[in-house]
């Protein structure tokens, strides 16, 4: 070959390298885009403080179980703290979250750039709303009120916080306090011979059976029920933050939760949480059995 033809075939390779390290670019570059969506997303459904709230849980349950049972169950409050706190990590729900997010095809993602910067927009106003609450809830509460009042576009915020994870996430931080009544309430509620001197298979058969059961029954036998009051004040909640996010924010959200890789992440996180809160669940159970005697 020629000068002349190894020049060429030089700039017909370095052409080609240059395409191919283009196309990798951006491949990583939407690879990185749709990790920071998922972060985001699950840090704007608040999907870490279902467990972080756990620990409290068991002192607000144990106080409901103590007015029905008596000071009786005091002795196996501190026992069911033990197994919750060494059952429910929330660095594990984060990351089956953040696995079953991955899994889902981005496909053409057109949505999520915008997307990523409407929920830093919602993250934002959600912590600025929490801030006021803390010092005058009846006025946040109050506030918004008037505002959806004179709002034309009620049924598109209504929409909105309907499309969105967080009511159904709260319906799992409602279950998962019906099954830690259930647990604390245990001795009471079933006889001893149900549950004592299990050995492992049989701990194992019986937090089984309580995690499939519980998750049937749900609020069932519940009045009024609780996840009803529990999707309320999700959406509640939800609404007062929509109600003062701009309007390309507002648009950007729509947008992403009415389309199908929106619905597909939706989808994929709340199964996420319930299939780990089920795991954990049933792990806490036994070793609440352990301890119990």
């Amino acid at each position: 070959m020629n000068m002349r033809g190894q020049e060429l075939s030089l700039l017909k390779w370095s052409g080609l390298l240059l395409v191919l390290t283009a196309l990798l670019l951006a491949g990583c570059s939407r690879s990185g885009e749709a990790e920071k969506s998922d972060e985001t997303m699950m840090q704007m459904e608040q999907v870490a403080s279902l467990y972080q709230s756990m620990p409290g849980l068991v002192d607000i349950v144990g106080g409901d179980v103590r007015k029905e049972f008596g000071a009786g169950v005091d002795a196996d409050l501190p026992l069911l703290r033990q197994s919750v706190v060494k059952a429910f990590d929330p660095a594990d729900l984060l990351a089956r979250v953040r696995r079953e997010l991955k899994a889902v095809d981005a496909g053409g993602g057109a949505e999520v750039p915008a997307f990523l910067a409407a929920a830093n927009d919602f993250i934002r106003t959600q912590s600025a709303v929490e801030a006021e609450s803390r010092v005058d809830p009846g006025k946040v509460i109050q506030s918004a009120t008037d505002a959806y009042e004179v709002r034309a576009d009620k049924g598109r915020i209504d929409a909105l916080a309907g499309a969105m994870a967080a009511a159904d996430i709260q319906v799992e931080g409602t279950l998962l306090g019906l099954r830690l009544q259930g647990a604390a309430a245990l001795r009471h509620l079933e006889k001893p011979v149900l549950w004592q001197g299990l050995d492992d298979q049989g701990r194992d058969r019986y937090a089984d059976q309580f995690t499939r059961r519980t998750r049937a029954e749900g609020d069932a036998n519940h009045s009024p029920p609780r996840y009803e009051i529990a999707r309320f004040l999700a959406i509640q909640r939800l609404t007062i933050i929509l109600l003062r996010l701009p309007e390309p924010s507002l648009k950007a959200l729509e947008d992403f939760y009415n389309s199908d890789l929106g619905k597909a992440k939706r989808k994929a996180l709340v199964a996420a949480v319930a299939a780990q809160s089920d795991a954990d669940t049933k792990q806490m159970m036994v070793e609440y059995l352990r301890q119990l005697r």
